[in-house]
């Protein structure tokens, strides 16, 4: 649903993230451990907002249709698509740190 330019600016986004997180952890900014986590929440949070936009997207749309055909279908779109991006991405990021602290209080 989402088209593959969006999919490439994300991407390139999460790449520049990346970029920037290894330079503060060669100078010594931040830790191994801090870089792999923030790769790690990046990339979930990319991928998790993807998702959730085609989603909310697929979802607002046969709300807006079945409302307003037309006008309702393209607001239906885009709500649902911010929405649904916004909510799965803070779900992920929530479970990916629940499992994070998990693991850390078992010592994995």
């Amino acid at each position: 649903m989402v088209a593959p330019l969006a999919y490439t600016a994300a991407g390139l986004i999460y790449v520049a993230e990346t970029g920037i997180n290894y330079r503060k952890y060669k100078k010594g900014l931040i830790t191994k451990k801090e870089f792999k986590k923030r790769a790690l929440m990046g990339a979930v949070g990319k991928l998790s907002a993807i998702l959730g936009t085609s989603i909310g997207a697929a979802a607002g749309f046969a709300v807006g249709t079945a409302i307003a055909p037309g006008v309702g279908s393209i607001v239906g779109v885009v709500v649902g698509g911010v929405s649904g991006s916004l909510l799965l991405r803070a779900l992920a990021l929530k479970s990916i740190k629940k499992i994070d602290n998990y693991l850390v209080e078992r010592k994995f």
